[in-house]
């Protein structure tokens, strides 16, 4: 819906609130309309909103409720979306083994539905997760998993997250120079494209 379309461009311009204020908009007129599908969008942007204002309880909640619309409409690529959101909660509530497994989930239902983009995401979670449960070498796997699906992306921000995974990989096994380097490409190609 445009009110959700408007709070995907207000959260990438910063503008919390004004995101939220757009996706509960959206919330009102879907709920008396029965749009199941475009609740559980507005519900994942809310979700996204509420993690960056660090009010994890809250985003939780959100994804949950928009993962069991999407699993009633048997909706399976955006079920892995919600997914993907709350592993990334998981990692930041420090539940490093429950992202893991979302992670995974969520992967695998990408790579069915040939989402290059959205697996490469994933695996950035994945890698994430792996890192924080000490398993530098799956997360190695991982991380230049992803990047090999990134690379062949047209979105920099696919790639930048990729290269970004792989850094911290590299950086936890002790590769710091080539860790660096990493992170300085990411910096140098966004300050490239503005």
């Amino acid at each position: 819906s445009t009110l959700n379309n408007l709070g995907n461009v207000l959260f990438d311009q910063g503008r919390l609130e004004s995101a939220k204020k757009s996706y509960t908009e959206a919330m009102t007129v879907q709920q008396r309309t029965g749009y199941k599908r475009g609740r559980g969008f507005s519900l994942h942007g809310l979700s996204e909103v509420l993690q960056a204002q660090d009010r994890l309880t809250e985003a939780r909640a959100a994804t949950e409720e928009a993962m069991s619309l999407r699993r009633d409409l048997k909706d399976n690529a955006n079920v892995a979306h919600s997914q993907a959101q709350l592993a990334k909660i998981d990692l930041e509530q420090g539940s490093p083994n429950a992202a893991e497994s979302l992670a995974r989930q969520a992967m695998q239902v990408f790579q069915q539905e040939k989402m290059p983009d959205e697996q490469s995401l994933a695996g950035d979670i994945l890698t994430r997760a792996l890192l924080a449960e000490k398993k530098t070498a799956e997360a190695e796997a991982a991380a230049e998993q992803a990047g090999a699906l990134a690379q062949k992306s047209s979105d920099p921000a696919t790639r930048f997250e990729a290269d970004l995974a792989i850094a911290e990989a590299d950086l936890s096994i002790g590769k710091r120079d080539q860790a660096l380097r990493l992170v300085e490409g990411v910096r140098d190609s966004a300050s490239k494209i503005g």
